[in-house]
């Protein structure tokens, strides 16, 4: 029987972790996060709207002084992500070296934190520079 490393096997495979926001069936507006009525055109028609996962940094800060729950983090990078179809959302930068506003990013799975020593790791979305 074939062994495989988990967790190289969850960053290759985005199954489930994927940039899921809505879509007005009317107004065809994009949201992130996920709406039940759109505020442009007032409908409650919206589906389930899964994003490129890629995008721009619109703005950012470093984090150096972090909730107790961060500090092994410390320093670390949140930007305002502008996707490429519309919407805003903020998320954490990794693997970059000269930030700066307007850099393509494109998202990535990445440990967010553990549970406790030898815990549960967690995963979730983050963003890198397109290369």
């Amino acid at each position: 029987m074939h062994k495989t490393n988990v967790v190289m096997q969850w960053r290759k495979t985005r199954k489930g972790y994927y940039i899921t926001g809505s879509k007005c069936k009317e107004c065809l507006e994009l949201f992130f996060p996920s709406r039940l009525n759109c505020p442009k055109c007032r409908s409650n028609e919206l589906e389930d709207y899964k994003f490129n996962g890629t995008g721009e940094v619109y703005s950012y800060s470093t984090i150096f002084f972090p909730l107790a729950e961060l500090e092994k983090n410390v320093p670390y990078t949140i930007a305002m992500i502008k996707l490429d179809e519309g919407p805003k959302m903020t998320a954490q930068l990794v693997e970059y070296d000269n930030l700066k506003e307007g850099m393509k990013v494109e998202s990535c799975v990445r440990k967010v934190y553990t549970d406790g020593e030898g815990g549960i790791i967690h995963y979730g979305i983050k963003f890198r520079p397109v290369k």
